[in-house]
């Protein structure tokens, strides 16, 4: 996949994802392309309970093209279990 230049893209992960209603995830960005300028869209929070596949929002603020490579690990998740509330 090329990120080009100045441009904002929707990337897919290569499985889905399946949280039981009890697990909410985070994601970011690997600290590599954060330094290459490379920024995440807001919001990576993924809903207890989600089912499907997530498209992560790529920004490249950069003047600089960006090949990204078939499962080429570019993000990282955060698994929070949460307590039932009374």
């Amino acid at each position: 996949f090329e990120l080009k230049r100045n441009t904002i893209a929707f990337v897919s992960l290569s499985s889905s994802i399946n949280l039981p209603h009890y697990i909410a995830a985070r994601f970011n960005l690997q600290i590599e392309y954060v330094h290459r300028g490379i920024i995440l869209g807001t919001g990576p929070l993924v809903d207890p309970g989600f089912n499907g596949e997530l498209l992560i929002p790529l920004h490249n603020l950069t003047n600089n093209d960006y090949i990204i490579k078939f499962n080429e690990p570019i993000i990282w998740m955060e698994f929070t279990k949460l307590s039932m509330s009374s």
